[in-house]
């Protein structure tokens, strides 16, 4: 499989998918009091190179294998990820980040998700190069009707109306129908494709999604950039271009909004400090003199101990 091959290993993506859809691939749904259990593997290298490469996202996502066999990280152990094993990765699960580079063959699906929204990238992997096939988004609000992964994942975690095994159903029934119009994209022979100012506009708002999802912890901009499917270097200035603020200035003014919130509710500083991933109160306070610095003295009093 040649890298530069796009419409070969969109052929072949679309394959996988149909297997997958139509059930001629076992599926395995692999998610923490949700799904089957993970079947281990031993990989020494691979778990050496986990050790090293392992990221927790304030977000969660979801991963699917389509094509190739490798060993996965996550939760601090390897994992066997075959083709139609589904990864649901809760936020804060730690997990590998990116793939070694002797992983070749691969076909991945992952997802980002945010409530009632999903976005996530078609990837091939060679030789540990990744490749990007295609791009997809699921915004139930635009499409009425259409499935909510995260809802029915959050609603599987805390409803007991049904057993578990039906929540599993309903869960892989929304991925199914995500993935079912990326399938019908594939096998007419295109990637799905959106006007530019609607993919700038889709991109931005993903990242944008994500950020209010960690409720002001901080968000790797490696995995914004990698949600919102562009580079580092073309993510920033396209959310400039877009939002007419900085990644950083976003997610400032969202841990501010976040901040209001629970001083509304009564929470303490040191409470605060720890649901932001600060250190402890006195790095939240000096964060904050920042802030109220950067704004001119006009941000609301610091809150309290």
């Amino acid at each position: 499989m040649l890298l530069n091959d796009l419409d070969s290993q969109r052929r072949d993506a679309a394959r996988c998918l149909l297997a997958w859809l139509a059930a001629e691939v076992p599926c395995r749904l692999v998610a923490t009091a949700l799904g089957d259990e993970p079947v281990p593997v031993q990989a020494p290298a691979h778990g050496a190179w986990s050790a090293a490469h392992t990221h927790r996202l304030p977000y969660r996502e979801a991963l699917l294998a389509l094509q190739g066999n490798a060993a996965f990280g996550w939760r601090g152990a390897l994992w066997e990820c075959s083709p139609g094993t589904a990864f649901l990765l809760e936020a804060g699960e730690g997990h590998d980040l990116g793939y070694p580079p002797w992983a070749d063959g691969l076909l991945h699906v992952w997802l980002s998700l945010a409530p009632g929204h999903a976005a996530g990238n078609l990837i091939a992997v060679q030789g540990g190069r990744v490749l990007g096939l295609a791009r997809l988004h699921a915004d139930p609000s635009e499409a009425p009707g259409g499935p909510d992964l995260d809802r029915l994942w959050s609603l599987a975690r805390t409803d007991t109306a049904f057993p578990t095994a039906v929540h599993r159903a309903l869960v892989l029934a929304a991925l199914r129908l995500m993935l079912a119009d990326l399938a019908r994209h594939l096998q007419a022979g295109s990637a799905p494709r959106r006007g530019p100012a609607e993919a700038r506009r889709l991109a931005v708002q993903t990242a944008c999604r994500l950020i209010r999802q960690a409720e002001g912890q901080a968000v790797p901009l490696d995995a914004l950039a990698r949600a919102a499917g562009y580079s580092k270097y073309h993510f920033l200035r396209l959310f400039t271009q877009e939002t007419g603020m900085t990644v950083r200035q976003y997610a400032d003014r969202c841990r501010l909004e976040a901040i209001a919130g629970w001083r509304g509710e009564g929470l303490r500083h040191k409470e605060i400090a720890a649901r932001l991933g600060f250190s402890g109160s006195s790095a939240l306070s000096r964060w904050w003199r920042r802030q109220s610095a950067r704004a001119g003295g006009t941000a609301d009093a610091e809150p309290s101990a």
